[in-house]
């Protein structure tokens, strides 16, 4: 079971948002409830305790309820959604919890017709927002008022009327409109900024005000807004205190919004790290002053829960409090299902059975033969794919470090070096892969990328263990890299056991920089031949498929115009382009401008799975790798391009790198020479006509991948490397 797994249903539904940014928000609008009329903190605690819990459920319900209506487009933009592979066991059984939360604590609740009005437009307002026939949320203008009215303005009523019905105190309709209007407007300001950070999404699927607007004009708006916002929560405050109190509060806070760095930030303001982390905290201390110390344990929950500050100990203390309970709750829901429901051990590990294997082995291999080391700077898709792999095949445990240059998280995600040595980092973290090599008995170090192994060096060295640098082409073509690392690269050529390049091109650019040619090894990347294996493609339709990042090596902007000409000839043609990177804006405003938009899917980045299904479903393989005229960057042996060869999907590509060295042109592949867009597009439409050409070409192509000793014999040359160069097993 893993550790990670207890996070799971909070993660999945996304509840740490509402948590962070919503709770401390309603609990405050209770706090001032209580300064309107003096109440008993042992009174009220079991108030708030169910206070805790309708929140936490009325919040999962409404995720709940959006991610069941979003789950295609979600999965289409590569989203997180809750019902993405889970069991109907597991969506049952979230249900029943989050109701239970959500509506049980009303049993105990005092109510009125007020109250079951806004109970009843909390629900009603979930149901057209989210789901068909109404689905609001569709409506640019219409959902982030409703938004607002679900997530905050209805919730921040029902909370403050449900506390003056518990300690009978008079309220003031002035009161709850001062503070509908304060939330609506905070509420609408924080949906547009989560709809800002999900720009990248939506422009894939479906229009929002940050697809429509510009995100100048969005931030002017908010500022104004913001400023409004201030001036209702002062009002708000006036209502519960009194006019020398709110108002200076609200200079106070207006002083510090006009004075932050930025007019205005997408991600957090001055006020909202006020409402999160000083709202709360505030109305207890003047709860504390103006009726006694009783509320002292209150303000020391709500620290622990909301803490102001970045408390390191703290988050430390509570940080092991989590694992220990992680780990107790796990072996609990493990040992039930063996011991009471007499399931077998793979049936009650569910999903994390596979890893647990792996890992299990994985530990055991370094326990027993020692542990190779694999740094990258982060851990992607493809990454976590090798690393499974090599972990299933080698025979020595896998240690992956990944997350700067030096690496600073393991495999799952665990800092390297403690919180409490945050001041001279560099020193401490280089310390602390000195350790994590000699704990793991990493026999050898293969830091991918040139950088990389620049940065791992210093630790190699310290903790005497080999270092292998793996070269992929940005880091030996790339005018800037070279540039900056060309000094450091003579280190690493000296003092490295092993220098592999990902093709013969990238080996003689190491020459050009001074490598000595006995260290050198050619070894293009790892491929899956077990998952991609050879189908025939020449009867599918005219569907066109890309892979890879969208950078300016990979060109998919010429790809574009390659798909532009291919329509002229070909009309139902269809393309799909894999990836993500900084230049995919601007290929779907190119695809926009050029009105092919329609007959394009932008994905976005996908799984090994997904991208085989993919090729499975596709006619030819697309790619037009340059040389960038600046930087004078290239690829090295682009993996997806062996990937489609390896499973028999006829490649387009260019005269490029790596790619020559795997294609021979008419045998199995076409090549054209860089720049050439007419002339691919000519290929592509012989290759989308001809079956006869399209079959053998990927017939050759599979068979010279799966023939090729490099490829197939990828994780033996590593083992071989590790036997040669490594530490010799303890």
């Amino acid at each position: 079971m893993s550790k990670r797994s207890m996070g799971h249903f909070w993660y999945k539904l996304r509840l740490s948002h509402p948590w962070r940014y919503k709770a401390p928000v309603l609990l405050a609008c209770v706090y001032m409830v209580f300064i309107k009329k003096q109440a008993s903190l042992s009174e009220m605690a079991p108030w708030l305790g169910l206070s805790l819990l309708t929140i936490v459920g009325i919040a999962g319900i409404g995720y709940l309820i959006n991610d069941f209506s979003d789950r295609q487009s979600d999965s289409k933009a590569g989203k997180p959604n809750f019902f993405e592979g889970a069991s109907w066991l597991r969506v049952a059984f979230s249900v029943l919890t989050l109701t239970i939360l959500a509506l049980g604590p009303w049993y105990f609740f005092p109510m009125d017709r007020l109250s079951w009005i806004l109970l009843i437009g909390e629900l009603v307002c979930f149901v057209i927002y989210a789901l068909s026939p109404f689905r609001l949320k569709k409506n640019i203008w219409i959902a982030p008022v409703l938004d607002a009215l679900y997530a905050h303005v209805l919730p921040a009523l029902l909370a403050t009327h449900t506390f003056l019905l518990i300690i009978e105190a008079d309220f003031s309709y002035l009161h709850l409109f001062a503070l509908s209007l304060w939330q609506l407007i905070l509420g609408i300001r924080l949906l547009i900024n989560h709809l800002i950070e999900d720009r990248p999404h939506d422009l894939l699927n479906h229009h929002t005000l940050a697809t429509e607007y510009s995100a100048h004009q969005i931030s002017s708006f908010l500022w104004y807004a913001m400023l409004l916002e201030l001036l209702l929560f002062t009002s708000v405050l006036y209502f519960v205190t009194n006019l020398l109190i709110s108002l200076s509060s609200g200079l106070v806070l207006l002083a510090f919004t006009l004075a932050q760095k930025s007019r205005y930030s997408f991600v957090e303001n001055v006020p909202d790290i006020f409402y999160r982390k000083l709202l709360g905290a505030g109305v207890i201390a003047l709860l504390i002053f103006t009726q006694g110390s009783s509320y002292l344990l209150l303000l020391l929950i709500q620290l622990i829960l909301f803490p102001i500050g970045q408390s390191h100990e703290l988050q430390k203390v509570l940080g092991r409090l989590y694992q220990f309970g992680s780990v107790i709750v796990n072996h609990g829901i493990y040992y039930v299902r063996r011991l009471i429901l007499r399931q077998s051990e793979k049936k009650a590990r569910r999903q994390y059975y596979e890893q647990h294997l792996i890992n299990k082995t994985n530990q055991m291999k370094s326990d027993y033969l020692g542990s190779i080391t694999i740094a990258n700077l982060n851990l992607n898709k493809y990454s976590e794919t090798y690393i499974h792999e090599y972990k299933k095949q080698l025979p020595y445990g896998v240690d992956f470090l990944y997350g700067g240059y030096p690496p600073v998280f393991d495999e799952f995600g665990q800092s390297l070096i403690k919180p409490q040595n945050a001041m001279n980092t560099e020193e401490h973290l280089l310390d602390a892969i000195v350790q994590r090599l000699k704990k793991t008995k990493s026999r050898l170090v293969l830091a991918h990328f040139g950088p990389m192994a620049v940065s791992m060096l210093p630790a190699c060295r310290a903790a005497g263990v080999p270092l292998t640098a793996y070269f992929h082409a940005y880091d030996v073509h790339h005018k800037a890299q070279t540039e900056k690392h060309i000094n450091d690269y003579q280190e690493v050529f000296k003092h490295a056991h092993l220098l592999i390049g990902s093709s013969r091109e990238v080996i003689s650019k190491l020459k050009e920089m001074g490598a000595p040619e006995q260290k050198l090894k050619y070894l293009p990347a790892y491929v899956d031949l077990s998952r991609f294996t050879y189908e025939d493609h020449s009867e599918n339709g005219h569907t066109i498929l890309t892979v890879g990042r969208f950078a300016d090596t990979k060109a998919p902007h010429l790809s574009l115009l390659v798909f532009k000409e291919v329509l002229n000839d070909i009309p139902d043609a269809q393309m799909t382009m894999i990836g993500e990177g900084e230049l995919l804006e601007a290929s779907i405003s190119l695809a926009k401008a050029l009105k092919i938009d329609h007959q394009i899917r932008f994905p976005g980045a996908l799984s090994p799975t997904e991208i085989h299904n993919a090729m499975k479903s596709s006619r030819v393989f697309l790619q037009h790798s340059i040389t960038t005229p600046l930087n004078h960057d290239k690829e090295g042996t682009p993996v997806a391009i062996m990937e489609a060869m390896a499973c028999g999907l006829p490649v387009i590509s260019t005269t490029h790198a790596g790619i020559a060295e795997i294609i021979t042109h008419e045998q199995n592949g076409l090549l054209v020479p860089e720049l050439d867009v007419e002339l691919m597009a000519k290929q592509t439409i012989r290759c989308l006509k001809s079956a006869e050409l399209s079959k053998k070409l990927g017939e050759n192509a599979s068979e010279s991948i799966h023939n090729n000793p490099l490829i197939t014999n990828h994780m033996q040359i590593i083992t071989d490397m590790v036997n040669q160069f490594g530490l010799r097993q303890e």
